[in-house]
């Protein structure tokens, strides 16, 4: 429209000039378009809105994408770094189950010889007194016996293949009697002890838990040469079902003691091998390598576990799990130590080691009885049947080919109910053993044994109604 009105302006001398109606019509054209404008830039305004709308929503919607895939993918690597403890946990655990199972089998059939070299000691010396000829190199022999019998229970502690006698115990008081033992000899050390006042009782087995409680020590106190300090501390832990699963224990209510140093530490490479029996960083001749592998099994064997902390140049902390007790434990028979013991009845002796029949009978027949002896159970078994009125003990192992104790065993309470039993073993007294002695078996001793030890288990089992 004002292309059509300027085309029609009138020249009026040097200036141009529009009609008054022309220009009212310029003017509502002038404001038409501008109305028009308006319109179109709330237009492009609303439109700007909505998609800056439309970007802020979505903007939100990936960073809640991304915030939640981040989640998932912490998660995923939290899960699997799990997964890696547990698999690296139940492989070292498995490692430790057969290397468990093969020290056991050494220390059995170390056990035997053992047994062999005692017996014949103990024949030697009955009888004789400290002025007859070769009475202190015999003794001296039989010193270093008892140090073989001494590696071969650490090796058996390890192997969780023992005979336990449970019982009650106060876990705090045996913290302080282990710790003031210790403190005795090695004045260069301070002992703290933060022990919680109602920890209350654990069943276990006094003597093992001594034992793997005065090696933590000596281990804490071999990692500090120069002295330190030995923080003893107690405390309830109360395991959940996903804590306890990762140590293959029951959950439950635990007795935490920490057994912690001040010495030079383990670096991550020690410290994963710890608890392996032969492992030792001393010096050649200085140590066997295995107090720390006896308090594993020793531990396992409560069923409970061991874990460890330690930083090199930062020390070392031990931290001990024992079940809570929950019901008080019957105090196995202590047996009477005395001198030596004889009868005059008969003792069928059974073994499948040539050897160890062959000095059983010399210590038997010494002892006054009448000996027979049985290489195996099948013989064990023929024997007892055809003399049964006449047999008043059996004395048998376990571990042999062919028929093993146990059903060596039951075919003996077949053919007499009331049959009197020992059973003997290189091995402490294990699962096996324990059956044997649940159906009825009358004791258990362990090779190898003096003369003194088996006379007094022979009188004991014979003079029991």
């Amino acid at each position: 429209m004002l292309r059509d009105m300027a085309i029609r302006l009138r020249h009026v001398g040097n200036e141009y000039f529009l009609s008054q109606e022309e220009s009212r019509q310029a003017t509502l054209a002038y404001i038409e378009i501008m109305e028009e404008l308006r319109r179109k830039n709330d237009s492009l305004e609303a439109l700007k809105n909505e998609l800056e709308e439309r970007v802020s929503i979505r903007t939100s919607s990936l960073e809640a994408s991304n915030k939640s895939l981040t989640e998932e993918i912490e998660k995923n690597r939290t899960i699997q770094k799990e997964l890696r403890g547990k698999e690296k946990k139940l492989l070292y655990a498995q490692k430790m189950e057969a290397v468990g199972a093969l020290a056991g089998g050494i220390a059995h059939d170390f056990n035997n010889l053992l047994m062999c070299i005692q017996g014949n000691i103990s024949l030697i010396l009955m009888g004789r007194d400290a002025s007859s000829g070769h009475y202190d190199k015999i003794k001296n022999i039989e010193e270093q016996v008892k140090s073989g019998v001494s590696l071969t229970k650490q090796l058996l502690n390890f192997s969780v293949r023992r005979e336990q006698k449970f019982s009650l115990v106060d876990l705090n008081d045996l913290i302080s009697e282990t710790a003031s033992m210790f403190s005795r000899t090695r004045k260069e050390i301070v002992i703290q002890q933060h022990l919680d006042g109602d920890l209350g009782f654990v069943q276990v087995d006094k003597g093992q838990i001594e034992q793997a409680l005065l090696n933590l020590y000596l281990n804490a106190s071999q990692a500090m040469p120069g002295g330190g300090r030995l923080i003893l501390r107690s405390e309830t832990a109360l395991l959940s079902k996903d804590e306890a699963r990762a140590y293959f224990v029951e959950e439950g209510l635990y007795a935490r003691v920490f057994v912690t140093d001040t010495g030079v530490g383990m670096d991550e490479k020690t410290r994963e091998k710890i608890f392996d029996p032969f492992f030792t960083t001393k010096e050649l001749g200085r140590g066997y390598g295995l107090g720390l592998a006896s308090v594993y099994g020793i531990i396992k064997g409560h069923h409970g576990f061991v874990d460890v902390q330690s930083r090199k140049g930062k020390g070392s902390s031990f931290i001990v799990y024992l079940p809570k007790a929950t019901e008080m434990a019957v105090q196995s028979k202590i047996h009477p130590q005395g001198t030596i013991l004889r009868g005059q009845e008969t003792i069928l002796f059974v073994d499948d080691e040539k050897t160890i029949i062959e000095v059983m009978r010399d210590i038997l027949e010494a002892l006054d009885y009448r000996v027979l002896t049985a290489n195996n159970g099948e013989e064990a078994v023929k024997i007892y049947d055809s003399l049964k009125d006449e047999i008043d003990l059996v004395i048998l192992d376990v571990i042999m080919p062919g028929m093993g104790g146990m059903e060596t065993f039951e075919a003996l309470k077949a053919l007499n109910p009331d049959v009197k039993v020992i059973f003997s073993s290189g091995y402490s007294l294990n699962r096996i053993a324990r059956e044997i002695m649940d159906k009825g078996c009358m004791a258990f001793i362990q090779k190898p044994f003096n003369i003194e030890t088996i006379s007094q288990k022979i009188r004991e089992v014979l003079q029991e109604s």
